[in-house]
């Protein structure tokens, strides 16, 4: 799952219950098949998930398919059968963040953010950063520390 719907599925499970907000209410009225979210409830599910992360409760992975990385640089040839690769929580500590989370593409990775790992600069370089498989159960026991992460409602569409 990539961070963003990762975000967007933990914004709901935040705040599913609660009627929409006023500014989200008035454009609704004249458009009513507009999707529409509210900008601060998902700033702040980014920025929960984004702490969980960094203080190492999920994992992170990032997914990059075959082809060649770093144009500037000597390219590196990724292989040819993609597969995730977990990025470190000092390496996800040193990426950008906009509006305090994480997105799916890495902001301008450096070496130095990838702590000098070639391979990993250009997985981060042109890949897209996806929580695991069995991340979505997890998220409510690492981003608000709830001792019942299954609990029916409690995340909205992950409820399994």
């Amino acid at each position: 799952m990539r961070f963003s719907d990762a975000i967007s599925r933990l914004a709901e499970g935040m705040w599913g219950g609660l009627q929409r907000p006023v500014p989200v209410q008035v454009i609704k009225q004249t458009e009513k098949k507009a999707s529409i979210g509210f900008g601060p409830w998902k700033e702040r599910a980014g920025q929960d998930l984004t702490a969980a992360v960094k203080n190492g409760k999920l994992a992170v992975y990032v997914f990059a398919k075959p082809q060649a990385a770093l144009k500037n640089r000597a390219p590196v040839r990724l292989p040819q059968e993609p597969e995730p690769v977990t990025v470190s929580v000092s390496v996800l500590a040193r990426l950008r963040t906009t509006r305090g989370s994480l997105p799916d593409h890495p902001i301008r990775p450096s070496i130095k953010t990838a702590e000098g790992d070639e391979k990993l600069l250009a997985r981060l370089s042109v890949g897209v950063l996806v929580l695991g498989p069995g991340e979505p159960r997890q998220l409510c026991q690492a981003v608000w520390g709830c001792a019942h992460p299954a609990a029916p409602g409690v995340l909205g569409k992950f409820d399994p």
